[in-house]
């Protein structure tokens, strides 16, 4: 079993992004490096932590990066507790600055695999997660981003945030880029990250949009010519804990802020995202002029979505924000 390696330090900004891996994929077995960022949940990430020790004592091709990202709880003593376990190789970074892109942007700079996976700190991994991710990646030598399989981790939970299909899917630009990959199961190969380069640290939870950096970094990557791909067999199970109507709400606000952002920064060069928008628009306007669906729950929440989508591209564009 690999010793755990612990590095509880600082991010470096000025180490590089494209460096050589240090464990190069073999034609069995690509090497996978999975980030997990983490502020203030410290239950929620010795779970997950279990469940990637699990998956890990299958698997010899992979290494584990905790990013704590400014936590005040007890998060930095549950990574140090699984550090000092020696049952997987594991590394630990601080970024004290909050926002997710941040904190995985030190995974980035620090990852060593052929494959760089996400997952988040409230998920549950699959025990063959690590094998599954070898038998997809194994053949794949083009530009390609792969988002997995995401479970309702709980009952009690509301439907959100989740993707359970069962065949194989490929990112067409006809249908919206926001869901086609869940971020917190989706991976890419050292290809697409010489390509598309970092996470937009201005987008995602933590920052002022809240959101839409997953988004964006597919966006980045299919406009890039990566290969863009969903397959139901890398499973998660996502414990979200939002368990009341009104709190899948506020997230559906924060996702349609950061659309909302995505939309202005990328409408001169990607103006086939604005169809969306439009179908939104012509959605609305159809539902209104129906009064069985005036006023319905749908309708207010699409209403609340484009609110939220048209102050997410002002609060972009007026902010003067320039592309990543």
């Amino acid at each position: 079993m690999a010793a755990a390696v612990v590095r509880d330090q600082h991010f470096d900004p000025t180490s590089s992004l494209s460096h050589p891996s240090m464990h190069g994929a073999s034609a069995s077995s690509p090497y996978v490096s999975l980030i997990v960022a983490s502020r203030n949940r410290a239950n929620n990430l010795r779970r997950c932590l279990r469940s990637i020790e699990r998956a890990a004592t299958h698997a010899d091709n992979c290494e584990i990066i905790v990013v704590d990202n400014g936590s005040v709880d007890e998060t930095p003593a549950v990574i140090r507790q699984f550090c000092r376990a020696e049952r997987m190789a594991i590394q630990h970074f601080h970024e004290p600055r909050q926002g997710l892109s941040l904190a995985r942007n030190v995974g980035l700079k620090n990852a060593s695999g052929t494959i760089i996976a996400f997952t988040d700190d409230d998920c549950v991994l699959e025990e063959d997660f690590f094998a599954a991710m070898a038998a997809h990646w194994r053949d794949i030598s083009e530009p390609t981003l792969c988002g997995g399989r995401v479970e309702l981790g709980s009952p009690d939970d509301q439907p959100f945030t989740i993707r359970t299909g069962d065949m194989i899917e490929r990112f067409e630009r006809s249908v919206h880029p926001a869901g086609f990959v869940q971020g917190c199961n989706f991976a890419f190969n050292r290809e697409v990250l010489e390509l598309v380069g970092e996470f937009d640290e201005r987008l995602g939870a933590g920052s002022s949009f809240r959101a839409g950096e997953d988004t964006d970094y597919l966006i980045r990557a299919d406009c890039a010519g990566a290969r863009i791909e969903y397959t139901p067999t890398i499973v998660v199970h996502h414990h979200h804990g939002r368990s009341r109507p009104e709190q899948v709400r506020q997230l559906n606000r924060n996702y349609a802020l950061g659309n909302g952002a995505l939309y202005a920064k990328h409408w001169n060069e990607r103006q086939w995202l604005l169809r969306n928008l439009s179908w939104d628009l012509k959605c609305f306007v159809k539902m209104f002029l129906a009064p069985r669906d005036r006023f319905s729950f749908k309708h207010k929440m699409l209403a609340e979505t484009l609110i939220w989508n048209f102050a997410g591209f002002l609060r972009y564009y007026l902010g003067g924000e320039s592309d990543h």
